[in-house]
């Protein structure tokens, strides 16, 4: 399946700004890192082409990029997606090659909190 890129803006103080080129499913984890909403400019990606994803190799991306959150001590990815098959069905709703019915939606569940 194929994802498209977003450019998420970090704003890491009130001074300073950063854009990540990420695909859509990244934001929420980011939110989850930086502990704030994190934009999106929409006009930034028009020259960056869609990504061909398999689930469980993004998946495992995921854990490598975003590391794991040192309260619950689970990758960011399951904290926020949880396991792979939940995290594949967000890559569906997400590829903008999918079938009729499907495809383009937000980029995340809610975050669980842990008891």
């Amino acid at each position: 399946m194929k994802i498209a890129f977003v450019v998420a803006v970090i704003e890491r103080d009130m001074a300073e700004k950063v854009a990540r080129i990420v695909m859509p499913h990244e934001l929420p984890i980011l939110e989850l890192v930086h502990d704030k909403p994190i934009s999106v400019d929409e006009k930034g990606t028009h020259n960056v082409a869609p990504q061909e994803v398999e689930p469980a190799e993004e998946y495992e991306r995921l854990i490598r990029q975003y590391g794991e959150d040192p309260q619950s001590a689970l990758p960011y990815v399951e904290r926020v997606f949880g396991r792979l098959g939940e995290f594949a069905r967000v890559l569906e709703d997400l590829a903008i090659d999918a079938k009729p019915g499907r495809g383009k939606k937000a980029a995340a569940p809610a975050i669980t909190e842990e008891e």
